[in-house]
């Protein structure tokens, strides 16, 4: 059967999370892929505006949703073997198509645009970039202010409700166990402290039996005790450390001194 075939799709809002979001709603939901086997966002931040068309950008390398198909996988290794056209300068298809241009452009970020791009277009769906794979990352190039979707007006990821947000990738607010805590970018905190809730309630529910001998708040506290007397003479404020902790459930000792998962004596492999 079709990839997701049974998920809702929504063709014109970009705020009801019941449905999956197309980055570009249609009027007429018919124009919609019936048959989806590829799902993706773009990483419009690779290019700057407007030296690439929508469609040629880049996908997002950390979200890709493929349903395996011979096929496909045949045709595509027939292409890279035949060269696809590829110059270091356009890109996947030559000068005529111009999938290139950017970082990864060589490999899967710019081959998959050029593959579903002119070999099954009909199979592919680009989706919502605030609302998937959100980077929190800014509309607009910097110095031109053109949208680098070169949409007239372009959806600000960085003001995208948390309760709308499926997943994220994190690279301008940092990964959440490199205890930065971004607090330049309001959504970059709320982010932080929910990768961190999402560690606490694991740990939480290993606590609770579900795994025996699981003491994580020993741990903790352990950890923390040493980590405050080897960082005594430090001249990060106390209010900070405290502010850090809380956010972090105690993940993170004080800012880029993150206290690691000890799994369980009897998960596979553990020391």
């Amino acid at each position: 059967p079709p990839l997701f075939s049974s998920l809702p799709f929504s063709s014109n809002t970009r705020d009801d999370k019941a449905t999956v979001q197309p980055m570009w709603p249609s009027a007429n939901a018919s124009s919609l892929p019936r048959k989806i086997d590829f799902l993706f966002t773009r990483d419009y931040n690779s290019v700057d505006p407007p030296h690439r068309k929508p469609h040629q950008v880049g996908v997002q390398g950390g979200f890709l949703i493929l349903k395996p198909n011979q096929t496909d996988f045949d045709l595509m290794i027939r292409l890279i073997k035949l060269g696809g056209n590829f110059t270091q300068r356009h890109g996947w298809g030559g000068k005529e198509h111009q999938y290139g241009g950017y970082y990864g452009a060589a490999t899967i970020q710019g081959f998959l645009p050029y593959y579903y791009g002119l070999f099954a277009s009909e199979r592919a769906l680009e989706l919502n970039r605030c609302t998937y794979n959100n980077m929190v990352d800014e509309p607009r190039h910097p110095e031109s202010n053109v949208c680098r979707t070169l949409e007239k007006d372009c959806e600000d990821c960085q003001q995208k409700s948390i309760a709308e947000i499926y997943t994220a990738h994190f690279t301008i607010c940092q990964k959440p166990w490199e205890c930065m805590l971004n607090q330049h970018i309001p959504l970059c905190i709320q982010l932080h402290r929910a990768w961190h809730s999402i560690r606490h309630d694991l740990e939480h529910g290993w606590t609770q039996g579900s795994v025996d001998e699981y003491q994580a708040k020993q741990h903790r506290s352990t950890n923390q005790t040493n980590r405050h007397h080897n960082n005594s003479n430090s001249d990060d404020g106390d209010d900070e450390m405290v502010k850090i902790r809380s956010w972090t459930h105690g993940n993170c000792a004080r800012r880029e001194d993150y206290i690691p998962i000890v799994f369980p004596p009897s998960f596979h492999g553990a020391e």
